[in-house]
């Protein structure tokens, strides 16, 4: 009885525990940007969560989804976290290794077609 009393504890210390991660990330480009109260330090990040407010009292604080969407939080003002990431103005730009991936596999395809031999025959075409 003893370790099944433990083992839910463990389990529900467990759920809380992921219930809490942040999904978008808050970074404070100068002093004065607080996450839910609790201060950022410039130039320095914290995790924030649905419902989180970032509050800017000067300075400036870019918070980046998941999706890689961000929005700016200016001086005097706030901006409170929603579970639902933006959409994003603009596409997203791939980063220099996704780029490396994308070619990788395109030179593979070639590949896999050059060996599967496809088209070039010496067929000659059937009289009608």
């Amino acid at each position: 009885m003893k370790q099944l009393v433990v083992g839910l504890i463990a389990t529900l210390a467990a759920g809380a525990a992921f219930a809490q991660q942040p999904t978008v990330l808050a970074h404070a480009k100068s002093e004065g940007v607080t996450v839910s109260g609790h201060a950022v330090p410039a130039a320095s990040s914290m995790g924030a969560a649905p419902g989180d407010v970032i509050a800017v009292t000067s300075g400036e604080a870019k918070v980046t989804y998941a999706n890689g969407c961000s929005v700016t939080v200016t001086s005097a003002a706030s901006y409170t976290v929603e579970a639902k990431p933006p959409m994003c103005a603009s596409p997203v730009k791939a980063a220099a290794t996704d780029t490396k991936y994308y070619w990788a596999v395109g030179a593979g395809v070639v590949a896999a077609a050059a060996l599967a031999g496809g088209g070039g025959g010496d067929d000659k075409p059937s009289s009608p």
